[in-house]
């Protein structure tokens, strides 16, 4: 394949975060999956454009790494709404989201996104997240030229790079510093409260037992997570248990030896309850998930066995 450009296609949502270099995210699913996550890499010196399809509801929160800045924008009407730092991001938004800076998103449907990632460009200020409404007329330029470079990544590389150069000054021409609105440093309290879950993956989290960790009473932390994730403290720390066993059952480095031993590892102790759940969130049952991880770890070690110096070929 063209180095210059990949597409790629994710039945799991956290390969397909994995696979967004620039920035670190963790993908919570909120409902079974209805298709691949299809993400298209369009690389250039010092740019790359991703452009995804997310086919199933989810909620995010990450990080941008510190030698890049990422341009994002939404791709059609059909776009779910999504937030970032407590802000809900509408259909001609341009949103920047610059070195350092953490942020959440959170969508009721399927979302249909592109971003620009490049160099971090320095500037006097603090790092933030902001974002600006633009002409409807200018976005659907961005748009225009984005499927183009898409469409052009996958049949005709060299006018991809091209395409992507027009994009890129495009986009740029609004996305100086001076012109965003960044975010107060109140929205900030978001970072903090992404970094205590992050820290807190090793036992169940309840929201009594999170609002004693974040130093406030319950009621103003289910207040205050609403308003920043659209969702309750409860449903989001019961689908983040169901992902953590998830991840746990489709581990090919460290499968459990049961489905029990996942679900209650993460604070699961009604099975039945728990495997209706599951299967309500991602449309099949654990014991599906763990069979079909064991089925390719078997077909790795016969793969890696017929590999093996001194072993006779067929």
């Amino acid at each position: 394949m063209d180095p210059f450009h990949a597409t790629r296609q994710f039945h799991d949502p956290d390969e397909a975060a994995r696979a967004i270099s620039g920035t670190w995210l963790e993908i919570s699913v909120l409902g079974p999956a209805s298709g691949a996550w299809s993400i298209t890499d369009v690389c250039d010196e010092g740019c790359r454009l991703v452009y995804g399809r997310m086919a199933s509801p989810f909620s995010g929160c990450g990080a941008i790494l510190r030698d890049s800045m990422i341009l994002c924008w939404p791709m059609g009407d059909d776009t779910g709404e999504w937030s970032i730092n407590g802000r809900r991001i509408l259909g001609d938004t341009l949103m920047r989201l610059e070195s350092g800076v953490e942020y959440a998103t959170l969508t009721s449907r399927p979302l249909h996104w592109a971003a620009l990632v490049v160099p971090h460009i320095d500037h006097e200020g603090p790092s933030a997240f902001g974002a600006r409404d633009i002409e409807r007329d200018a976005m659907a330029r961005i748009r225009g030229i984005t499927r183009t470079a898409v469409h052009l990544a996958r049949t005709d590389p060299p006018s991809s790079k091209r395409v992507l150069a027009a994009l890129a000054a495009t986009v740029g021409s609004l996305a100086s510093p001076g012109q965003f609105a960044h975010s107060p440093h109140g929205e900030r309290d978001i970072g903090k409260l992404i970094a205590l879950l992050q820290s807190q993956r090793t036992e169940p989290l309840h929201p009594g037992g999170l609002a004693r960790l974040a130093g406030v009473d319950e009621r103003t932390l289910r207040r205050a997570f609403a308003s920043r994730f659209g969702i309750s403290v409860g449903r989001y720390l019961r689908l983040r248990r169901l992902n953590d066993v998830r991840r746990d059952l489709m581990s090919l480095a460290s499968a459990p030896a049961s489905v029990t031993q996942a679900a209650t590892k993460h604070g699961f102790f009604d099975l039945g309850r728990f495997a209706a759940n599951y299967r309500r969130t991602f449309g099949e049952n654990p014991s599906t998930t763990l069979s079909r991880t064991r089925r390719a770890l078997r077909i790795a070690r016969i793969a890696a066995d017929r590999s093996a110096p001194g072993t006779p070929s067929s």
